[in-house]
Protein backbone atom coordinates (compact mmCIF):
# COMPACT_ATOMS: atom_id res chain seq x y z
CA UNK A 1 0.00 0.00 0.00
CA UNK A 2 1.56 3.54 -1.05
CA UNK A 3 1.68 6.12 1.68
CA UNK A 4 -0.26 9.24 1.32
CA UNK A 5 1.97 11.89 2.32
CA UNK A 6 -0.16 14.55 2.10
CA UNK A 7 -2.53 12.51 5.22
CA UNK A 8 0.08 11.26 7.33
CA UNK A 9 -1.88 9.39 9.85
CA UNK A 10 -0.66 9.27 13.77
CA UNK A 11 -1.36 6.11 16.30
CA UNK A 12 -2.48 7.50 19.54
CA UNK A 13 -1.05 5.67 22.64
CA UNK A 14 -2.19 6.39 26.05
CA UNK A 15 -0.01 5.16 29.16
CA UNK A 16 -3.12 4.03 31.49
CA UNK A 17 -0.90 3.60 34.44
CA UNK A 18 0.45 6.70 34.27
CA UNK A 19 -2.66 8.76 33.53
CA UNK A 20 -5.03 10.52 36.63
CA UNK A 21 -8.00 11.32 34.43
CA UNK A 22 -7.26 14.96 34.34
CA UNK A 23 -9.48 15.27 31.72
CA UNK A 24 -7.70 18.15 29.83
CA UNK A 25 -7.11 15.61 26.76
CA UNK A 26 -10.64 15.23 26.46
CA UNK A 27 -11.35 19.13 27.16
CA UNK A 28 -8.94 19.89 24.52
CA UNK A 29 -9.61 17.35 21.56
CA UNK A 30 -13.13 15.27 22.41
CA UNK A 31 -12.99 14.02 18.88
CA UNK A 32 -9.87 11.67 19.51
CA UNK A 33 -10.62 11.18 23.68
CA UNK A 34 -12.80 9.94 26.19
CA UNK A 35 -12.59 9.26 29.79
CA UNK A 36 -13.99 5.39 30.77
CA UNK A 37 -14.98 3.89 33.44
CA UNK A 38 -12.44 3.94 35.75
CA UNK A 39 -12.13 8.21 34.46
CA UNK A 40 -8.50 7.33 32.59
CA UNK A 41 -8.56 8.58 29.01
CA UNK A 42 -8.64 6.53 26.29
CA UNK A 43 -8.61 6.76 22.59
CA UNK A 44 -11.60 7.14 20.38
CA UNK A 45 -9.75 4.98 18.13
CA UNK A 46 -5.91 4.41 17.33
CA UNK A 47 -4.82 5.83 14.45
CA UNK A 48 -6.59 9.15 13.32
CA UNK A 49 -5.52 11.69 10.47
CA UNK A 50 -2.47 14.42 11.76
CA UNK A 51 -4.44 16.63 13.63
CA UNK A 52 -3.09 19.59 16.11
CA UNK A 53 -5.63 19.28 18.48
CA UNK A 54 -4.49 16.15 19.49
CA UNK A 55 -0.95 17.36 19.69
CA UNK A 56 -2.26 20.19 22.28
CA UNK A 57 -3.61 17.56 24.00
CA UNK A 58 -0.83 15.27 24.82
CA UNK A 59 0.96 18.59 25.45
CA UNK A 60 -1.78 19.05 28.00
CA UNK A 61 -1.71 15.80 30.15
CA UNK A 62 -0.03 16.36 33.81
CA UNK A 63 1.18 12.96 33.97
CA UNK A 64 2.34 13.18 29.93
CA UNK A 65 0.42 9.90 29.38
CA UNK A 66 -0.05 10.59 26.17
CA UNK A 67 2.33 9.51 23.44
CA UNK A 68 1.68 10.49 19.29
CA UNK A 69 3.66 8.38 16.99
CA UNK A 70 3.77 7.93 13.18
CA UNK A 71 1.01 5.13 11.77
CA UNK A 72 3.51 3.51 9.37
CA UNK A 73 6.68 3.75 11.23
CA UNK A 74 6.61 4.57 14.86
CA UNK A 75 8.20 7.56 14.68
CA UNK A 76 7.78 9.52 17.28
CA UNK A 77 5.59 13.24 17.35
CA UNK A 78 5.03 13.61 20.54
CA UNK A 79 7.12 13.80 22.52
CA UNK A 80 10.17 14.30 20.59
CA UNK A 81 12.90 12.00 20.40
Amino acid sequence: MAKDLDNPRWRLIIERDRCIGAGACLALCPDHFELDDEARSRALTELIDADDDAIAAARSCPTEAIRIESADGGEPIYPEA
